[in-house]
């Protein structure tokens, strides 16, 4: 057997690699760090980390550094490792199975730094410095290793894709640089995930990329909700701001993604929150969000899950055969909210996934207080989703 005929295959372990700040690195956005590098190369395909999850993948089995996409195939949620499997060319899946034992790195993923403006609800102070001061902590700048910056130039030759993360990247000066070192006579695609709450106009990163003809950047806008609810999840944002934003990216010929997290803050709305998209021509990529856990769909009661579900179901009617707005993956979410998170026996009776409706719609609820105390919040979730609120409230008495 080829091992791209697996079940459990996925491209990622050969064709893409993930570096984050200090000398972190992983197989792809979602899996956790490999372990560390303490010298000033890199050698992935020798990672001991890599040759088991390859191995895993050849005995059809789940490497536990690829639970995210087991958490979301056996729960009906979007996987990456499906898109992976997606997208792959022919003539690469041919090399995995004729040489698993090489890589083949043609995209990469990487977050220069942490430093970011915002302190998002779900975001945290290792991905957001303005979270470290939000807590009190001394605010520390991490930035990636010479080592990972080399690796990648190293592998320039037959990179097509690049994710720029963050913290925020229009913050992350080294952009232009980097991209400059890759980039040379050649064009790569550039996807930059961005809370595009910074003034554009007055932006030097976003300055240098646009006036370089061989950067074709694909701009994946993080936002979840409209007006007051995006200034609630995106603390620190001004929505008007945000929507001039788009207008500059537009002035300037700019290919713009929506990139919202599907949570408690998106999952309802979605008729409003769609129409906003199709106004202003964005298509639309989803990920999931099932940390932390309070604001994870498949873990909210059923009543919630249900309202989720009708919300998917207005979406899908009205903008039926689009291909532009991730309909396929609302499908998804639309089983991952009917399926919920099943009592599993087998789990210490302490466990979240054991947890009553009663204990969870506390749990949202204080998770949520606890977020509007900490940031002063000028608006309150049940301000702004009544409907939730009097839902889990009921679930309370």
């Amino acid at each position: 057997m080829n091992i791209s005929d697996s079940q459990t295959f996925c491209p990622a372990p050969w064709t893409h690699i993930r570096l984050g700040t200090k000398d972190s690195m992983g197989i792809c956005p979602y899996s956790p760090d490999l372990e560390n590098n303490t010298d000033s190369t890199i050698d992935i395909a020798s990672n001991r980390t890599v040759i088991e999850i390859k191995d895993s993948i050849k005995n059809e089995q789940w490497h536990h550094n690829c639970s995210y996409c087991q958490k979301a195939e056996t729960n009906g949620g979007r996987s990456e490792r499906l898109m992976y499997v997606k997208v792959l060319e022919p003539e690469v899946k041919k090399q995995i199975d004729e040489q698993p034992e090489k890589n083949y790195i043609e995209s990469a993923s990487i977050n220069l730094d942490n430093l970011c403006n915002l302190s998002c609800n779900y975001c945290n102070p290792t991905t957001s410095t303005q979270w470290m001061k939000v807590l009190g902590i001394p605010v520390a700048l991490a930035r990636t290793q010479n080592s990972n910056l080399d690796f990648l130039l190293s592998n320039r030759k037959n990179l097509k894709h690049l994710m720029i993360g963050g913290g925020e990247p229009l913050l992350q000066k080294g952009i232009y640089q980097l991209l400059s070192n890759l980039l040379h006579d050649r064009k790569i695609f550039v996807f930059i995930t961005t809370n595009l709450s910074i003034d554009l106009e007055k932006n030097l990163v976003f300055d240098s990329i646009i006036n370089n003809p061989s950067i074709e950047t694909i701009w994946m806008i993080s936002f979840d909700g409209l007006g007051d609810k995006f200034e609630y999840v995106r603390h620190g944002a001004v929505w008007e701001q945000f929507k001039r934003n788009i207008y500059t990216l537009k002035k300037y010929n700019q290919k713009i993604v929506a990139h919202p997290a599907y949570s408690l803050y998106s999952a309802f709305d979605l008729v409003k929150y769609y129409d906003f998209c199709d106004s202003m021509d964005l298509d639309v990529f989803w990920c999931d969000l099932f940390d932390p856990i309070e604001l994870d769909i498949r873990h909210a009661p059923e009543s919630i899950r249900q309202l989720a579900i009708e919300n998917i179901d207005a979406v899908l009617e009205k903008f039926k055969d689009r291909k532009n707005l991730s309909l396929d993956t609302l499908i998804e979410y639309r089983k991952m909210a009917q399926i919920g998170i099943p009592t599993n026996k087998k789990m210490p009776a302490n466990t979240i996934l054991t947890l009553t409706d009663y204990q969870r719609s506390v749990n949202i609820l204080a998770f949520n207080s606890r977020i509007e105390q900490l940031m002063s919040k000028s608006k309150s979730f049940e301000q702004l989703w009544p409907d939730v609120f009097n839902k889990l409230k009921e679930h309370t008495k």
